[in-house]
């Protein structure tokens, strides 16, 4: 507070993976937690964390304001996993925070946030708002109430009509003037990064055939959380498990077609080879050669003496081939007009699988 210092705690704790690959991973995070008492004001909070047996390092150095508790208040809302009520104001909370508070859509039916209130053991009104600010759900939620006039426990929010996108729970207690919440994210899983439902229907043009995406492209916002489940179910090869396998193959052939078809006009997985990657996956055989012994494949008018540059893949579960050709030599492969034939009619086969 200002230059001094209110209350510091160090701690060495172990992390454990199971693999040596696992500890050069960024996309994961390690939960630490740890409460202190502390007088209500503003606060610079510092943090550092080191490596205990090497030299990398990291912090941050955050404001922030501690309130003081009023009658009627509402605690901030934490996203948890899980949470158990407390007894009184001197004791600690118990919670596992979900620092992500990320939600996979049409399949995580419900979002759980740990609340407290205090002087007041009425209902809390709680909403559930789309990233466009309607709300997509509300209701009212009874905390379990305390002697010491502190009532808490975890608020479980349905999100059947909640939207792709940053969304907000919202909770306002009668007789209060606050009005608090707490921000959500609604995906389509850690491996999908696609930020909108409309994107995501643009990524399945290779994935399933017009007449099956378009219930999707038809659907009001609040059916997009049942009919995306509906069409999850349709294509999952293997209901048992919580994973849609062949989405998740798909969404990993469209992030190794951008990392790999760079070259290519248009880049990534829209470029020609990005197509067919995406679509029927790695050749089983790939070489280049010179069109002189492939004209009639390419196509190309007034070229047939030309030495054009050609890339065959070769797919021996289909029983056939895709030829590209460079026709400027600048690595950017077009399909054959033949080949072009050949991969729409093994797209039409894949789609309506």
């Amino acid at each position: 507070n200002g230059a001094g210092v209110v209350v510091q705690a160090r701690d060495s704790e172990s992390v454990r993976v199971p693999t040596f690959r696992e500890t050069s991973r960024t996309d994961e995070s390690v939960i630490y937690r740890r409460a202190f008492h502390v007088a209500p004001g503003n606060y610079a909070l510092t943090y550092a964390v080191r490596d205990g047996s090497g030299q990398r390092s990291a912090g941050q150095r955050q404001l922030i304001a501690v309130p003081k508790l009023s009658s009627p208040a509402l605690s901030t809302l934490e996203p948890v996993y899980e949470a158990k009520s407390r007894h009184d104001l001197d004791s600690l909370p118990s919670y596992l925070p979900a620092p992500r508070a990320s939600y996979v859509f049409g399949v995580d039916d419900s979002a759980a946030v740990y609340l407290e209130s205090y002087g007041s053991p009425g209902p809390v009104a709680v909403e559930v708002r789309t990233p466009d600010g309607k709300v997509a759900w509300q209701g009212s939620r009874v905390l379990s109430a305390q002697n010491s006039g502190l009532a808490s426990g975890i608020v479980t929010v349905p999100l059947v009509h909640a939207d792709v996108g940053i969304g907000t729970i919202v909770a306002t207690l009668p007789g209060s003037p606050d009005t608090l919440g707490t921000r959500i994210f609604v995906g389509f899983g850690p491996d999908l990064p696609v930020l909108s439902f409309k994107d995501m229907l643009g990524y399945l043009r290779f994935f399933s055939t017009p007449g099956k995406l378009q219930p999707l492209y038809n659907a009001k916002p609040e059916e997009r959380g049942a009919r995306w489940t509906a069409f999850l179910h349709s294509t999952d090869p293997n209901p048992s498990t919580p994973q849609n396998e062949a989405l998740d193959d798909y969404f990993g052939r469209i992030r190794d077609a951008n990392a790999t078809f760079i070259t290519d006009s248009p880049r990534g997985w829209l470029s020609d080879r990005g197509m067919v990657f995406v679509t029927l996956g790695p050749p089983s055989n790939s070489f280049e050669d010179y069109g002189s012994m492939y004209m009639g494949d390419i196509g190309v008018v007034n070229q047939l003496s030309t030495r054009v540059r050609i890339l065959v893949w070769e797919y021996s579960q289909y029983q056939t081939r895709i030829i590209f050709y460079d026709p400027n030599d600048t690595r950017q492969w077009r399909l054959t007009r033949p080949s072009m034939s050949v991969f729409q009619s093994l797209l039409a086969r894949m789609t309506n699988r």
